[in-house]
């Protein structure tokens, strides 16, 4: 077992369970709009991995998780709360605030020297 991967598989869990929070919440309320879970889900994992080389790699797992979790949910029509956004709706929210999400991540990447 490689040691080194252990805060990303960490990181990968945290994803998960978070995703897993976000759907149960939206199947028990799907006229909320629970608008950090897409943020924290993309962050959990580069927070865990936060020390390992070619940081690129967490945030787009985060971003597959995101993404995957926010198309499961709008399949079953549980994105029908409200938008923060003018037009569009919650699934159009989700979207830009996970893709707002990677940009600061990517960004942050390469602004923040290694160690």
């Amino acid at each position: 077992m490689d040691n080194s991967l252990i805060p990303l598989r960490s990181g990968i869990a945290v994803a998960l369970f978070l995703a897993a929070i976000w759907g149960i919440a939206a199947a028990l309320n799907p006229m909320a709009t629970y608008h950090l879970a897409p943020l924290l889900i993309v962050g959990a994992v580069p927070f865990a991995a936060r020390d390992l080389e070619g940081k690129t790699m967490p945030i787009l797992i985060g971003l597959a998780i995101a993404l995957g979790t926010t198309l499961i949910i709008a399949a079953f029509g549980l994105l029908r709360g409200p938008s923060l956004l003018p037009t569009g709706g919650a699934l159009l929210e989700a979207i830009a605030l996970t893709t707002g999400a990677v940009v600061v991540g990517l960004m942050v990447v390469r602004l923040v020297p290694r160690r």
